[in-house]
C-alpha cells in the first residue's frame, strides 16, 4: 500500500505513518504540506491512497479533491478532519471523496477505513454518523420498503454485499435484488448516488 497524506500539521503527518508502515506490511507513506507540493509527488509516483485534511492553509482543498478524482480516477480519497460538520461531508463525498473520518479516531477504525475503500465501499467515520440520523422521513423514503431502506442504511455506512447477506441473513444475489429495487425507486445509479442520497435524507 503506497499513501500519500497531505496535512500542514507535522506531528500528526508522523503519527499516521508511524501507525501506517507499523501495521501494515510493506506500506509507504509520502507526505505533503501542501496541494502544490502534493501534485509533484501525485505527478511522480502512483498512489493507493491519498489522506486529505480539510483544512490546509493555502489551499482549497475542495478544488483539489475535485483535480485529484478527475486526474488521478483509481486512487482513493479519504479526507481526515477535526471538523463534524454535516454538509462539509456530504460536499466532499459529492466531490469524489471515497471516505470521511474524523481525526480522534482510533487506529483500529483508520485500517478498517482504509480497508473498506481499498475494496470499493465509501466510509464515514463511527463518531460522525450520527449527524446523518435521527432526521424526518420524507414522502419518498416512504417507497422503499422496511427491508430495503435498512440495506440502504448499509450500503451508506460502507458495507459490501456480502457483509450485508451475513448481517441480514440472507443470500447475496437477494441482497442485489433489493439493491436494484432501491436504486430505480431512488432514480440512483451508482453506489455513491445510493449514499449521497441516504445521507441527504438523514437515514444513515
Amino acid at each position: 500500500m503506497h499513501a500519500l497524506l497531505v496535512d500542514d500539521h507535522t506531528l500528526f503527518s508522523l503519527g499516521i505513518r508511524e501507525m501506517l508502515t507499523g501495521k501494515i506490511p510493506g506500506a509507504s507513506v509520502d507526505t505533503a504540506d501542501s496541494a502544490a507540493s502534493a501534485r509533484d509527488l501525485l505527478d511522480t509516483k502512483g498512489f493507493d491512497f491519498l489522506l486529505l485534511d480539510y483544512l490546509i492553509p493555502g489551499t482549497n482543498v475542495e478544488e483539489f479533491l475535485q483535480e485529484v478524482r478527475a486526474g488521478y480516477p483509481n486512487i482513493k480519497i479519504l479526507i481526515v478532519s477535526g471538523l463534524s460538520d454535516a454538509s462539509i461531508i456530504k460536499r466532499c463525498f459529492s466531490l469524489g471523496a471515497n471516505g470521511f473520518l474524523s481525526k480522534s479516531i482510533n487506529y483500529s477504525e483508520f485500517l478498517t477505513a482504509l480497508e473498506r475503500t481499498y475494496s470499493g465501499s465509501k466510509y464515514i467515520s463511527s463518531d460522525l454518523i450520527d449527524l446523518f440520523t435521527n432526521g424526518p422521513e420524507r414522502e419518498d423514503e416512504q417507497a422503499l420498503t422496511k427491508k430495503e431502506q435498512e440495506i440502504l442504511q448499509l450500503v451508506a455506512r460502507g458495507k459490501t454485499v456480502k457483509s450485508i447477506a451475513i448481517e441480514l441473513g440472507i443470500s447475496p444475489s437477494t441482497v442485489m435484488s433489493h439493491r436494484t429495487n432501491i436504486m430505480r425507486k431512488i432514480n440512483a445509479r451508482t453506489t455513491a448516488e445510493m449514499i449521497k442520497y441516504a445521507f441527504e435524507r438523514r437515514i444513515v
